[in-house]
């Protein structure tokens, strides 16, 4: 019983070979464009939102830091600092950190909110202490008149330097998670690549053995087979009845031409058969005709000898009966000579 796969056409065998070789190459494509869109999604969420965060985290140490020694110099009674310009500062520091936790942009870039609940935890208290900080820096400044309340040394000073301390260290704890997870975001991204790059290479290899598998399956279909009743089709052409027929069978254009040719081959077959049983018989026929001459032949030589035969003693007692009267003529004639001297 032939396959449903060996029915199909000759055109339809090489076109489902194309069409399995293009699902696989579409197939591949799409997986591979797949990790790669996602790879690309991660690197540009990790520029576009981690990395700007830890930027945020370093610019609140910054300005801090910044506001923190330009107030000491202006407590310290330097008239060409601003105090403006230090609660400007301080205001940048609390924008950074609330930049983190609702996010927010300004010249520097673009912020987009955190949503590690560790890095808000600590950014909340970062910005809770930014208050104390500027609050205790208010309060330096208002009594910086008395030349008490401000002075180095003074629970003032000592309750800004403390606040000042406390939350440039919770703005480093901060800074530290977040590359934390800008390092496991990044690994992350680099084990994807390394999985789009395999699917990439495995849509490859996929597509190649597809290709052998179809190249191998219409060899075997179609080439082979076509070149198989082309021996048979030269072979029939010169007379040779004796090649083989092919063993394969199939439903398409080639097996029936197979079946026609081996059709072909039976009729040659059958009339060579016919031919010599003609022969045969016209040689038989000859045969007869000959034998039916020579025993006519024989028969009218038989009966024509027999004939000339009995003619032969027919001439033979009639030239003896002229003889026989010669004879008596002559004697006659005596006889008469005789009587009559």
């Amino acid at each position: 019983m032939r396959s449903g796969t060996f029915s199909l056409s000759v055109a339809h065998k090489i076109g489902a070979t194309m069409a399995l070789l293009i699902a696989v190459a579409v197939v591949s494509s799409l997986v591979a464009y797949n990790a790669t869109q996602r790879v690309g999604e991660n690197g540009i969420e990790l520029g576009e939102a981690e990395a700007p965060l830890a930027d945020a985290a370093m610019e609140i140490k910054l300005t801090a830091t910044h506001a923190h020694l330009l107030f000491e110099e202006i407590m310290s009674g330097d008239q060409g600092e601003s105090i403006d310009e230090v609660w400007r500062l301080i205001g940048e520091a609390r924008f950074y950190a609330r930049a983190i936790l609702q996010g927010g942009s300004n010249d520097e870039g673009t912020f987009i909110a955190t949503s590690d609940p560790a890095v808000r935890e600590i950014v909340q208290d970062v910005e809770t202490k930014i208050d104390l900080f500027e609050q205790a820096a208010r309060e330096r400044h208002a009594g910086l008149a008395s030349g008490v309340a401000g002075a180095a040394g003074s629970k003032a000073d000592e309750i800004f330097d403390e606040t000042f301390e406390s939350f440039i260290a919770r703005a480093d704890e901060a800074e530290e998670l977040i590359h934390g997870s800008m390092e496991s975001s990044l690994e992350s991204l680099r084990a994807e690549a390394a999985w789009a790059r395999t699917v990439s290479l495995g849509g490859v290899g996929a597509m190649i053995l597809v290709f052998l598998a179809g190249t191998v399956y219409v060899h075997r279909a179609v080439a082979v087979r076509l070149r198989d009743l082309d021996k048979l089709a030269r072979a029939y052409a010169e007379g040779d009845t004796d090649a083989p027929v092919p063993t394969w069978r199939s439903g398409d254009e080639l097996g029936r031409l197979a079946e026609a040719l081996a059709r072909f081959r039976e009729g040659v077959i059958r009339q060579r058969q016919l031919a010599e049983e003609a022969a045969e018989q016209e040689q038989r026929r000859a045969g007869e005709q000959r034998e039916l001459e020579r025993r006519t032949a024989q028969s009218f030589h038989e009966t024509t000898r027999t004939f000339f035969d009995a003619l032969e003693g027919a001439a033979g007692d009639l030239i003896s009966a002229v003889d026989t009267l010669e004879r008596m003529s002559a004697r006659s004639g005596e006889l008469s000579i005789r009587w009559s001297g």
